[in-house]
């Protein structure tokens, strides 16, 4: 899968770690296309040497709150409902579900999304 970026020029942060690490395949400049699987490939190496514990095929299913923090997070995944602790959470849930069910203030951007991934 190839993913094009527009507008990248100055930029700083992830954007200018993806154009070093990314494989940009093409470039006119301003804009650039890199390959998506290399950049997944990378990120998830990334956050393993950062010391992130990825949880792949697990779904949230619920958070313990005080004081307006998560203290807990529940996820389940083939071996059942797991309850985690943690410095930081991410919510990479695409809907903002640990946001919602934790109630917790949040704000989804808007649904520019191709057809092939609306539902």
């Amino acid at each position: 899968n190839l993913y094009y970026c527009m507008d990248a020029t100055e930029q700083k942060g992830l954007l200018a770690e993806i154009r070093k690490f990314a494989t940009v395949i093409s470039t006119n400049g301003k804009d650039f296309m890199f390959d998506g699987e290399r950049l997944k490939l990378w990120m998830e190496t990334e956050a393993v040497n950062a010391g992130v514990e990825l949880r792949y095929f697990t779904k949230v299913c619920g958070a313990d709150t005080r004081d307006g923090k998560i203290e807990a997070v529940y996820v389940e995944d083939k071996s059942g409902r797991h309850r985690l602790t943690a410095k930081a959470y991410a919510d990479c849930t695409g809907d903002g579900d640990l946001a919602k069910m934790s109630g917790i203030p949040f704000r989804m951007g808007p649904r520019i999304l191709y057809s092939a991934y609306q539902y």
